[in-house]
């Protein structure tokens, strides 16, 4: 879901790996403050993915520190059988289990220790994961290859979209359906964990996706590379970004009524009232936030670009 950020990253910083100390977790109203709780991970670092389990625990992805477990107990790093810490995406199953996409392929977490679950034909790092209705493991790579686990955890195979464009984001809806985003501004639904596709979009976006959502009603939400938030209507697609300052989505996240989005300059919240965004908070202005988790008690927690995670309310 991060896969644009991902890919401008890598070409930057090609044999460098962004490394950071603690991951800070900020609570702020008005003004941020800090929690006095800490644990292991990355202040300074790149959190590229979160996940939230039904028990409340926090599953963070950073590209350097590896994962991190926020519960009642605080903060821990869960890296045993990991071969990278370079980890790009996450995902639970209904089993209860833990997939992360990294720079090795694919990894899934039981009994407290990471298993390497793919080979062939994933090849790249894993920059998108959902779980589909059997517990199949559909993924997005860097070279934006689309790719699925099948539910037994043996065998791997690469999914092919009818369109010739590449995918780039990768959603669930609460039916189970597998929505595919591309860089051409398409969107594709699968109702068989990836077998066949169905083209959604009626017309392609001029601007190439970022990231998606599928809301509470089923409706498709698209975030862009530069035109911000679409929502696709019986006419088409239709803009949606009234209030935003900044074109650049890259993590969408609904909670009740309010979708927030996670952009170039922060955090921003809608409300199905009013169709206006706000900013959910100053204090990350001009920081890219990377993914978005939503945790109860209307906390937001977000991923960013440097400044590990920070929590919101």
């Amino acid at each position: 879901m991060i896969a644009m950020f991902i890919e401008t990253t890598m070409k930057l910083f090609s044999h460098i790996l962004i490394i950071g100390g603690l991951i800070l977790i900020l609570q702020c109203d008005s003004r941020a403050t800090e929690n006095s709780s800490r644990g292991a991970g990355a202040n300074r670092g790149f959190v590229y993915a979160q996940v939230c389990d039904v028990s409340g625990n926090l599953y963070v992805a950073t590209g350097g520190q590896g994962i991190f477990l926020n519960n009642a107990d605080g903060w821990r790093s869960i890296n045993n059988g990991l071969a990278t810490t370079s980890v790009y995406s996450l995902a639970i199953d209904q089993r209860a289990i833990l997939y992360a996409g990294t720079d090795a392929g694919l990894y899934a977490f039981s009994n407290n220790l990471w298993k390497h679950v793919t080979d062939e034909p994933v090849g790249q790092s894993v920059v998108g994961l959902v779980v589909g209705r059997g517990g199949v493991v559909v993924g997005v790579t860097s070279e934006k290859n689309l790719f699925r686990l099948r539910s037994d955890e043996k065998t791997t195979e690469r999914i092919y979209l009818p369109g010739k464009g590449e995918a780039v984001a990768v959603v669930t809806s609460s039916s189970g359906a597998i929505f595919v985003g591309t860089a051409d501004g398409e969107v594709y639904r699968s109702d068989d964990d990836g077998g066949s596709w169905v083209n959604v979009s009626r017309t392609p976006l001029n601007y190439g996706l970022s990231s998606l959502l599928i809301d509470r009603n089923g409706n498709i939400v698209a975030g862009t590379r530069g035109g911000g938030v679409f929502k696709l209507e019986n006419e088409g697609w239709k803009r949606a970004s009234t209030g935003l300052s900044s074109g650049v989505i890259y993590a969408l996240a609904q909670e009740e009524e309010f979708l927030f989005a996670g952009t170039d300059d922060g955090v921003y919240v809608l409300s199905n009232r009013n169709d206006q965004w706000t900013k959910f908070s100053d204090m990350l202005t001009k920081i890219p936030v990377l993914s978005l988790a939503l945790r109860g008690n209307k906390k937001v927690y977000a991923g960013t670009s440097g400044f590990g995670v920070v929590e919101i309310r």
